[in-house]
């Protein structure tokens, strides 16, 4: 679904747009391609940034809603892990923790 698809359906559900949030979750698209809804696409990522007081209530909401516009249902972090990835104790929620202080691509 395109930026501005996600941003009319936040007028329609808030009366107000977050391109920001839209921004942000698929700020790795231009480098890792589909592979980029593992980083931020879950409900792991969605919940950091709520933690932080990045996001208020909201934006978390806009955010789920983009995350099952895009992957049909909300995800988590374990949605995402290859069986070897399982095997190796290996989390994407600690890769997004990591990725999310670098600036945005572009």
């Amino acid at each position: 679904m395109k930026r501005s698809e996600h941003c009319k359906r936040d007028e329609e559900l808030f009366g107000k747009s977050f391109p920001h949030i839209h921004k942000e979750l698929d700020r790795f698209f231009p480098t890792h391609n589909i592979l980029h809804r593992r980083l931020t696409h879950h409900v792991e990522y969605v919940r950091m940034r709520f933690e932080s007081g990045d996001w208020n209530h909201d934006e978390c909401i806009s955010a789920l809603m983009h995350i099952i516009d895009d992957c049909g249902k909300v995800m988590s972090a374990t949605d995402w892990l290859t069986p070897q990835e399982m095997f190796e104790g290996k989390w994407p929620v600690d890769m997004a923790k990591t990725l999310s202080h670098l600036p945005f691509p572009g």
